[in-house]
């Protein structure tokens, strides 16, 4: 799995602990030669109960972040957001 880093951030480390010039000068020309990953923070979100439509009907949940409705089985519920991908790991607020 790839691991996502400051670029600049190991530029300024390798400056700070390289004892050769080329060195520096081989490693910035290395780094920035990588392509730039497409990355996005993580949201965090909540499944919210949203009860029953109608007496003994389906229940639902909703996404605290889209909004999007599901049904609600606790045996499939996800640990994320089908819809926005948000992770199911926030804070409830009672």
């Amino acid at each position: 799995m790839p691991r996502y880093i400051d670029a600049d951030a190991l530029i300024d480390d390798i400056r700070k602990h390289s004892e050769s010039y080329f060195a520096d000068d081989f490693a910035h020309e290395w780094v920035d030669k990588q392509p730039s990953a497409d990355v996005q923070p993580v949201r965090h979100g909540h499944w919210i109960h949203d009860g029953l439509d109608i007496p003994h009907g389906v229940d639902w949940m909703h996404c605290s972040e889209c909004g999007k409705r599901d049904k609600y089985c606790p045996t499939t519920m996800t640990n994320y957001c089908p819809n926005c991908g948000a992770r199911m790991d926030g804070e409830q607020n009672a």
